[in-house]
């Protein structure tokens, strides 16, 4: 399986948010982006805009005459992996899960003893609420707004902010909430951020919330697309002394083949802990002893889905990123990492769990899903 590992010496987005954090008098463990240096960024103010799912191919393909892609700097690979809860604590961290540790949407934390979704404040399954739990403690990696010399602000749907997630990523910024289907409500809550702080960093989430329901080429997804470009340029081109940077967390691919693991009893068994990570890239937890016999199962029975990695190996060859590792790290991949082959994912719903089978999904190590764009405008 070809796949595209992230490039952490100077080509990712880990390597943007040095850039950035250079720019504001601050640093990180990462050397800066090769196609952007923080002494080219010559407007004392910048807006980073993240489009959730906006992949780089699919920019090509599908937008090739936009505002965005007439404006395309490079393209840059996400982290690894390549999905929502890592790529987008890695822009609020200015690091990777090296360092910060959220390794996928479900996340296995010992310290709660459970797999969780951090970003929701849940458990899997019986939908618990970890809403009190310290979230200090399970990431422990200071926000990026802490690691600069200036107030930043932060840009995020209203029902996001009073999450904990958000309240640990957004530490030391200023708030600007706006309701989280508008796009106007996004660009305004923008300009008013920018009119007050030299860094800004706004989200939007529907391009890959239109990818994840219907697919990465449906009608209601370029029609999204093309709405949102056209916002942003007209946003854009009323900007003052201001830096636009737009770039994505990660892109999204079709999937058509999925491996059901509740057909595979057996296997089940082995396992001490339902799944962590993502739809294409998960963790697996073994029953101790059974690891030999976990191994056979799944190169004879999940060859046509998915590669069998050991996690440590990922660890060790720097998937995850440089640099000594966060000590959690280690916990959250799990004893093996089943990478999903292209067009295939890996799925095992969990008692009270809705079962949820999207067209759209990312994590895994396509092109399509680990390049993202650098789109850079620079207003007068």
């Amino acid at each position: 399986m070809d796949m595209i590992t992230p490039d952490y010496v100077g080509g990712s987005i880990a390597n943007l948010m040095s850039t950035l954090a250079r720019k504001y008098g601050g640093r990180t463990p990462y050397p800066e982006l090769r196609t952007l240096k923080s002494t080219e960024i010559a407007t004392k103010k910048t807006i980073l805009l993240v489009i959730d799912g906006l992949g780089y191919e699919w920019l090509l393909r599908h937008g090739p005459k936009s505002f965005l892609a007439r404006n395309l700097r490079a393209s840059m690979t996400s982290v690894f992996p390549a999905t929502t809860a890592a790529a987008m604590t890695a822009v609020y961290t200015g690091v990777p899960a090296q360092q910060h540790g959220l390794t996928g949407w479900f996340v296995y934390f010992r310290e709660l003893g459970m797999v969780t979704a951090p970003l929701l404040a849940r458990a899997r399954g019986a939908k618990a609420s970890i809403a009190r739990a310290d979230y200090s403690q399970l990431i422990p990696e200071r926000s990026f707004f802490t690691k600069i010399k200036t107030k930043g602000a932060f840009v995020c749907p209203r029902e996001y902010i009073v999450r904990p997630y958000n309240a640990r990523v957004s530490e030391g910024a200023a708030l600007f909430p706006y309701t989280g289907t508008s796009l106007q409500g996004m660009l305004r809550a923008t300009v008013r951020a920018n009119r007050r702080h030299a860094y800004v960093n706004a989200y939007w989430q529907w391009h890959d919330d239109n990818c994840h329901a219907y697919g990465v080429a449906h009608k209601k997804t370029i029609t999204h697309f093309r709405e949102l470009d056209r916002a942003i340029e007209r946003f854009a081109k009323r900007l003052k002394g201001t830096t636009l940077i737009i770039t994505a967390d990660h892109g999204l691919v079709d999937v058509q083949h999925v491996l059901f693991l509740n057909r595979h009893p057996r296997l089940q068994e082995m396992l001490a802990l339902p799944l962590a990570g993502d739809y294409r890239t998960a963790y697996c937890y073994v029953r101790g002893g059974r690891e030999k016999e976990f191994e056979r199962y799944v190169r004879t029975k999940f060859a046509s889905y998915c590669v069998l990695h050991r996690s440590e190996e990922l660890v060790k060859r720097g998937f995850f990123g440089n640099g000594r590792p966060r000590r959690q790290l280690r916990e959250h991949v799990g004893d093996y990492t089943l990478l999903c082959k292209e067009g295939c994912g890996v799925y095992d719903q969990v008692l009270g769990e809705q079962r949820h089978l999207f067209p759209g999904h990312h994590s895994g190590m396509t092109r399509e899903e680990m390049v993202v764009p650098l789109i850079l405008f620079t207003s007068k």
